[in-house]
């Protein structure tokens, strides 16, 4: 059998009991990236929920009121963080929430342009949307282009990940979250081994969180 096990786990996975009965037999397990909700695990992600808290404060900067969220499935603890940090964050700077600018998506492109065709076609639409991952957020910007031009222009976005070939772009979104994926490989592989090498010493669940930084893209950085 293995020693023990570093596991990333799939957005599609809604049942992780197969996992539970591999911690039950007392192999160690870690999570990277994200875990199931309410279960008391070893675990090693970014600090998604304080990414989040800077991204609405520097839409708020930039003049934005009406502030959309696209997020992923709720089942996650990533998710969660995420949502109450754009919750928090509004809150910080005395805007109310309003759950009709907060959408669910799959992470496919229909599902990426339906959510962010609800936050368009809202009476009063959002004028800036953070999205869970850079994906997301390019699929939005599509949708925004082809579908909403008259207002593309003036809706600001923000993502997950940093993607390097953003910058690329004639017309890049606002900005992106740099999260540290090589980072949290490394500790993750550092806690496991340091569990496998002392099976008798009880650990409390640990939970190790990077930074994620405010990455603007070049052609905003003077506006």
């Amino acid at each position: 059998r293995v020693d023990g096990l570093v596991i990333a786990i799939s957005r599609e996975t809604a049942d992780t009991s197969h996992i539970n009965e591999v911690v039950y037999s007392g192999i160690p397990v870690v999570y990277f990236i994200r875990k199931p909700i309410n279960e008391e695990l070893h675990c090693v992600c970014s600090d998604v929920y304080t990414g989040a808290v800077d991204a609405i404060s520097y839409f708020v900067s930039r003049g934005h009121k009406r502030i959309g969220f696209i997020n992923a499935s709720s089942y996650w603890t990533t998710s969660r963080d995420r949502f109450l940090g754009y919750r928090d964050g509004l809150i910080q700077h005395g805007i109310p929430f309003d759950k009709s600018l907060v959408q669910e998506s799959d992470f496919s492109q229909e599902s990426n342009y339906q959510a962010i065709r609800r936050l368009m076609q809202l009476d009063d639409p959002a004028t800036a949307v953070l999205t869970f991952k850079d994906q997301v957020m390019l699929d939005a910007l599509n949708c925004l282009r082809f579908e909403f031009a008259s207002i593309a222009p003036a809706v600001e976005l923000i993502g997950y990940g940093a993607n390097p070939m953003i910058q690329y772009l004639e017309h890049p979104p606002l900005a992106s979250l740099k999260e540290q994926p090589y980072e949290i490989g490394q500790k993750s592989g550092l806690l496991l081994l340091d569990l496998v090498n002392h099976p008798q010493t009880e650990y409390a669940p640990q939970l190790v969180k990077f930074p994620c930084n405010l990455h603007v893209f070049t052609s905003h950085k003077q506006r």
